[in-house]
């Protein structure tokens, strides 16, 4: 399974200020709304706080992955943001998270929302990736980061 097939260069967006996750989850429902205009953003807002609450998905390594999942969603969505500088995440190493995966998928598809959790996971398992998306200032240059690292561990 390749995320970048679920991301869009609409849906990346690398360097955003914020200063929360709250903030962050907030910034990022809004831009996910508009992919997924049957929710609105604080439909999606809310289920991404829902499992919050339910555990942190901060990682590690300065990682996040939020994720949830919605009724009336067809296909998976894939959105990507870094930050300007590390916010609190809750993170299992009490690191603050800087690079954010958030995935919304159907309820219907569980079996794809899990692979896509692990094909990201096998990603953010090679430091050298995590380190790479760091450095990239355009939604072109992480989408590419993004398949260039595909090609090498997911083919």
């Amino acid at each position: 399974m390749r995320p970048s097939e679920y991301l869009s260069l609409d849906r990346i967006c690398p360097c955003i200020h914020s200063s929360s996750k709250e903030e962050l989850l907030l910034q990022i429902s809004q831009h996910l709304a508009l992919a997924a205009p049957q929710h609105t953003a604080q439909d999606i807002y809310a289920t991404l706080m829902a499992r919050e609450a339910l555990g942190s998905t901060g990682i590690e390594d300065g990682i996040a992955i939020p994720h949830g999942r919605l009724t009336a969603l067809q296909t998976p969505l894939l959105a990507f943001t870094s930050t300007t500088a590390p916010i609190d995440f809750g993170a299992i190493d009490e690191l603050p998270s800087d690079l954010f995966f958030v995935l919304l998928a159907p309820l219907s598809k569980s079996s794809t929302h899990l692979a896509i959790l692990a094909s990201l996971s096998q990603l953010f398992h090679q430091p050298e990736f995590s380190q790479q998306l760091r450095y990239c200032k355009t939604a072109e240059a992480v989408m590419h980061c993004i398949q260039r690292w595909e090609d090498t561990l997911l083919c």
